[in-house]
């Protein structure tokens, strides 16, 4: 269960900001998500 809803919040936002600015390849934007969601859960 997550507990802290407002971090999943910027997580989400922050994946999406990142692919559709392209800021990164989808790859490792992919990586750095699932240890951001590791971190949150």
């Amino acid at each position: 269960m997550v507990t802290d809803v407002k971090g999943l919040q910027a997580f989400f936002a922050n994946m999406i900001q990142g692919i559709v600015l392209e800021d990164d390849t989808v790859d490792n934007l992919v990586t750095i998500a699932g240890e951001e969601l590791a971190d949150i859960t």
